[in-house]
C-alpha cells in the first residue's frame, strides 16, 4: 500500500470552512435577525396603537360620564315647588355660578359668547381656555339631603334631624313645597345639628337672614321671613363649569372643571379650576329647545341662539379626542364634524396638525328637571 508523505498526509487531514461559506452563514444570520427585529417592531407598533386607542376611548367614556351626570341633574332640588312658589337668593354675588333660580343651566359658545369672569381667558399657558371650544355652567342641589326640624328666622338658625358634614362657608339650598332659597352657612355645629346663616361675615356672604319671598340682594324689599317648617329639606349647593383648556403638562388640551371650593376657616366660597382628563381637544355643545312645552325638543341650537334657558330640556355634547401619542404615519389633515361644527387642520376652529389619531364622541342628554321625568 502506498504511503503518503507526512506533509501531504497532514494537509489532507485538516478540515474548515471557506470564505464563501462564512459569508453565506453571516448573510443568513443577518436575514434571520432582521426578520425577528421586523416582527418585534410590528408587534410594538401594534401594541402602541392598541394602547393609545384604548386610552383615548377610556378618556372619552369617563369624560362623558362626568358631563352626563351633572347635565342630567341641572336644576335639581329635593322639593317640587308649585308654579307660584317663592324663590330667594340672599348671596352677595351676581355671578352666574350662584344664579340657581335665574338659570341652572347656561352655555357659552366659543369665539362668540362673553364668558363669565370665573373662566380663564384664551391663552397658551396651562389652564388657559382653548379658542373656539364651548363651555357650560351647571347649577344643582347635592344628593345628600338633611331634613329640617326647626327654623328660627329671627336667629338665622336651622336645626337638622341628623348629624351633618357641613362646614362654615358652604353654599346651601333650602326648600319646602312653596319656597326655596340659597344662602351661605356662617356657623355650623355638627354636634348639635345647627346651621346659622348670619349677615356681615363670609364671602360672598348673605345680604339678609330672610330666605323667603321672591327676590335677591339687588331688591331686598321682596325678601321675607319665611319659616321653613319641619320636613323642609336642606342640601349643599353645587356649581360646575366645564371647558377645554391647555393641559398642565403643556403637551395637549384637557377637559377642565370649575367647582366650588370652600375655605371654612375664612368662610369663603369661590370657583376653582381642576384638570380632569388630558387629550380632549375640543368640546362643542348644542341645546335642545322645547318651544311648545311637550317635553320634546323641536330643535338643537348653539348657545348664542338660545332665547330662553328655561326651554332647554336636552343637551348634545360632542368631544374631539385624540390619542396620547403620535401613532399615525402622517399628519392629520382631516376635518371632523363635532355636533355640526367642522374642526380641521385649518379654518375657523382647528385641531393640531400632528400625527395623533382623532375620533369624535357624542351623546345626547335629557335634563331630568325640565319637562316630564
Amino acid at each position: 500500500m502506498r504511503t503518503l508523505p507526512n506533509s501531504v498526509s497532514l494537509s489532507y487531514r485538516q478540515r474548515g470552512v471557506s470564505i464563501i461559506e462564512v459569508m453565506l452563514s453571516v448573510t443568513l444570520g443577518l436575514m434571520l435577525i432582521g426578520g425577528v427585529l421586523k416582527i418585534f417592531d410590528t408587534s410594538k407598533r401594534s401594541y402602541r396603537l392598541t394602547e393609545n386607542l384604548s386610552r383615548m376611548q377610556e378618556s372619552a367614556r369617563f369624560s362623558m360620564d362626568v358631563l352626563t351626570k351633572d347635565l342630567r341633574m341641572a336644576g335639581y332640588m329635593p322639593c317640587r315647588i308649585g308654579g307660584a312658589g317663592d324663590i330667594a337668593n340672599t348671596l352677595n354675588s351676581t355671578s352666574s355660578f350662584f344664579d340657581f333660580f335665574g338659570s341652572a343651566l347656561r352655555g357659552y359658545e366659543g369665539g362668540v359668547s362673553t364668558f363669565p369672569a370665573e373662566f380663564p381667558a384664551v391663552g397658551a399657558n396651562p389652564g388657559d381656555r382653548v379658542a373656539g371650544s364651548d363651555a357650560v355652567v351647571i347649577l344643582r342641589g347635592g344628593t345628600e339631603s338633611y331634613t329640617i326640624t326647626q327654623h328660627n328666622p329671627a336667629s338665622a338658625q336651622f336645626k337638622l334631624n341628623n348629624l351633618h358634614t357641613l362646614e362654615d362657608g358652604d353654599i346651601l339650598l333650602v326648600c319646602d313645597a312653596n319656597s326655596a332659597g340659597i344662602f351661605q352657612a356662617t356657623n355650623v355645629n355638627s354636634s348639635n345639628k345647627t346651621v346659622v346663616h348670619n349677615i356681615g361675615t363670609g364671602s360672598p356672604g348673605n345680604c339678609s337672614v330672610s330666605i323667603g319671598g321672591s327676590g335677591d340682594c339687588s331688591d331686598m324689599s321682596n325678601l321675607d321671613d319665611h319659616t321653613y317648617g319641619p320636613g323642609s329639606q336642606l342640601v349643599k349647593f353645587e356649581s360646575y363649569g366645564y371647558y377645554i383648556g391647555v393641559s398642565n403638562s403643556g403637551r395637549t388640551r384637557s377637559l377642565y372643571r370649575l367647582s366650588l371650593n370652600v375655605n371654612s376657616g375664612a368662610i369663603t366660597a369661590s370657583m376653582v379650576a381642576e384638570e380632569l382628563l388630558e387629550d380632549i381637544e375640543n368640546m362643542q355643545i348644542l341645546y335642545g329647545i322645547d318651544n311648545d312645552a311637550d317635553s320634546d325638543p323641536e330643535q338643537y341650537v348653539t348657545a348664542n341662539n338660545v332665547t330662553s334657558w328655561d326651554e332647554v330640556i336636552g343637551v348634545r355634547v360632542g368631544l374631539l379626542n385624540h390619542t396620547p401619542d403620535e401613532v399615525n404615519e402622517q399628519n392629520d389633515t382631516k376635518t371632523y364634524n363635532v355636533v355640526s361644527t367642522p374642526i380641521g387642520a385649518s379654518g375657523t376652529i382647528t385641531h393640531e396638525a400632528d400625527r395623533r389619531l382623532r375620533y369624535v364622541f357624542s351623546s345626547t342628554i335629557k335634563v331630568r328637571n325640565r319637562g316630564l321625568n
